[in-house]
């Protein structure tokens, strides 16, 4: 079930900027970020990583709530985004989101 912060009709037209080679319907897109189905070849880790890639931390929670768009910063997620000095600013982003302390030596 979606969270109660879940802007659905934001959150599809996200998805379909980013899934723009695939020729899928916004709502089996939902279905497959929110219910992680597999559409094809593509899964809910693809669509994450995508998100991440693509659009800025605050759209992203404005979009999915607070505690969705902090579940997507997996280690398998985060591994999949590009380029790698972005993958260091998504697990520093998440260490502070979860209370964790920065490293100040970089």
């Amino acid at each position: 079930m979606a969270p109660s912060t879940l802007h659905t009709n934001e959150l599809k037209q996200m998805l379909q900027q980013v899934v723009w080679d695939y020729k899928i319907v916004p709502d089996e897109l939902l279905e497959i970020f929110l219910q992680d189905k597999k559409g094809g070849s593509l899964t809910r880790r693809d669509l994450e990583i995508r998100l991440l890639s693509y659009y800025n931390w605050h759209k992203i929670i404005k979009a999915m709530g607070y505690q969705m768009a902090l579940d997507m910063l997996s280690d398998e997620v985060i591994s999949g985004v590009f380029p790698k000095s972005y993958q260091k600013r998504l697990y520093e982003l998440r260490d502070i989101l979860s209370g964790g302390a920065l490293s100040v030596t970089g």
